[in-house]
């Protein structure tokens, strides 16, 4: 049975054919991006190629699964800069009856004018930077900005300025962070933000700590993001439920993991910050009852006065 996209078939066969290497397969990280940025330069166009994506740790991701059937990756992996993208079988029908002239026309123009921007030699990264500059949430844009591994790697006598730097990107980021949208996560990220930022202020050099809390907490929210409103278009069923299942034993094993860090820096580091009885009970709750329902602001007068 033909799939009934052809446009979405076309369109991913010229952007393997014309980025690919030699063997006609593509980093699976620059075909998303690609396919991303296609998809919102036809839409203006009023060409909806129905492209099931959705938004990950690296900005916008086709969902393979929901793809045209000859779309296939050389290994299956949730790190899409370790895979690659490639077309197996008959290249698609341009059949006129199937696909419109003026449609493929525009197609071909559109994916010239993201080259254009974007060469086939271009650094992906900056794929990755064009896709985020429309995303859904501010807090994904301001995010991505601190959160980096590089960082961790910076020599020991900068420290105390690196630590400046990321609690002053920290902050800015958290402040933007779509609490109504995602209430599962107002609690995690209100002390993910008080924990993190005091190791990066007292004990800098722990900072890889709160890096690594940083990007657990980034890699929990990309899971609720793409089964959110604005997280995804275009995917089947199947896929919805198969990540709600997953999520559900994911979320449980992020607080797990993030209840032993903060109980690692309340009870070994004993930073004085987090010395008052009240942020205590927030940060470690006896239960999830009392302490929980402490507000932000009520938590933010403790810390900030």
């Amino acid at each position: 049975m033909k799939d009934k996209r052809p446009e979405l078939e076309y369109a991913s066969y010229k952007v393997i054919q014309r980025h690919g290497d030699p063997r006609q397969k593509i980093s699976a990280m620059r075909f998303h991006k690609l396919m991303s940025l296609l998809n919102r330069e036809l839409l203006r166009e009023g060409i909806d190629m129905k492209l099931p994506h959705f938004w990950y740790f690296y900005g916008g991701v086709v969902s393979v699964f929901d793809m045209p059937k000859p779309i296939r990756f050389d290994k299956e992996s949730i790190d899409e800069r370790k895979t690659h993208i490639y077309w197996e079988g008959k290249k698609p029908s341009t059949d006129r009856r199937r696909l419109p002239k003026k449609v493929k026309q525009t197609i071909d123009k559109k994916l010239m004018s993201v080259e254009t921007k974007h060469p086939p030699s271009s650094d992906v990264w900056e794929l990755v930077r064009a896709v985020y500059d429309y995303a859904p949430y501010k807090f994904q844009r301001e995010y991505r900005t601190f959160r980096s591994d590089s960082v961790a790697q910076t020599s020991s006598g900068l420290e105390r300025l690196v630590a400046r730097v990321l609690i002053n990107d920290l902050g800015r980021s958290m402040k933007a962070f779509p609490e109504d949208d995602f209430p599962a996560l107002k609690v995690p990220s209100t002390k993910l933000r008080y924990v993190v930022e005091t190791i990066f202020r007292d004990f800098p050099e722990k900072k890889d700590i709160g890096i690594r809390m940083s990007r657990e907490f980034w890699e929990i929210f990309c899971k609720h993001l793409r089964l959110s409103k604005e997280g995804h278009e275009n995917l089947s069923e199947k896929t919805i439920d198969i990540w709600k299942k997953n999520l559900e034993m994911e979320f449980a094993k992020y607080e797990d993991q993030l209840e032993k860090d903060i109980r690692y820096v309340v009870d070994n580091l004993r930073p004085d910050r987090l010395s008052d009885p009240m942020l205590t009970t927030f940060l470690l709750p006896d239960d999830w009852g009392p302490g929980t329902e402490r507000t932000s602001e009520e938590i933010d007068s403790i810390l900030y006065g």
